[in-house]
């Protein structure tokens, strides 16, 4: 898809966080997705649209927004151009 993952924390077991560096692809198609935990985003480059609830954001490198995943979210590069972040998710289990 239009998500490459690459994780931060292979090897350390017994966690709840799970760090990852993403590039994101842009994609014609918005879905939203909700799932238990939390979630911290950086953008490193180019620019994300986070679609919260609501509410849409653009983020540029050095923003960041930290949120409920519960919530119906969308995270994707905005406009027609790679974008790249840092994400730590948090999964209760």
């Amino acid at each position: 898809g239009s998500y490459r993952y690459y994780p931060l924390a292979r090897g350390k077991t017994d966690r709840h966080m799970e760090p990852f560096f993403i590039e994101i692809e842009p994609e014609p198609e918005k879905a939203t997705s909700s799932h238990e935990g939390e979630e911290f985003i950086i953008v490193v480059s180019g620019e994300i649209e986070l679609i919260y609830g609501k509410k849409a954001f653009t983020l540029k490198p050095g923003d960041s927004m930290y949120y409920n995943s519960i919530v119906p979210h969308y995270v994707g590069a905005a406009g027609n151009q790679k974008a790249e972040l840092y994400a730590v998710v948090f999964m209760p289990f």
